[in-house]
């Protein structure tokens, strides 16, 4: 190695020494930070098992208890007990598939049946054709 490729080099380790020192001998992360997700929605009681109805089309446009109208495209329930505007997570029990409705109306008022959910819910967790399903109803904090 000749005087000139040594400085040279000497001269470039000098250069990488002081880009090191400039970043107080931290690394600078070339990932950037994941992102957290949200967190999911809190169950907030206690479980109820029991069977599942739907409201049918013809209550479409009806007052609900809550004073709203019923809207057979809105993701909606009706429970005995449960507040109005809480949400509740019903899970079909022969699917598996669970969805969060929002409590709006007072019912079913037909024995065996813990929740009536709007026909959209009820598409969804797949209860629908058959009209009633085995469910648990699960209060939750929020919709997610």
């Amino acid at each position: 190695m000749n005087r000139r490729t040594l400085f040279q080099t000497i001269g470039l380790l000098g250069v990488f020494s002081l880009a090191a020192c400039a970043n107080n001998g931290q690394q600078v992360a070339a990932v950037p930070p994941t992102v957290q997700p949200a967190p999911g929605p809190v169950v907030t009681g206690p479980a109820q098992s029991g069977q599942a109805s739907w409201m049918h089309r013809n209550l479409n446009g009806r007052r609900t208890a809550s004073g709203e109208r019923h809207d057979i495209d809105d993701i909606t329930a009706a429970h005995r007990t449960l507040p109005f505007n809480s949400y509740a997570r019903v899970t079909s029990v022969e699917t598996g598939q669970s969805i969060i409705v929002r409590i709006n109306d007072r019912g079913p008022f037909v024995r065996g049946r813990i929740i009536d959910l709007s026909e959209a819910a009820a598409s969804q967790i797949g209860i629908r054709n058959a009209g009633v399903g085995a469910v648990t109803v699960e209060p939750v904090s929020s919709p997610g």
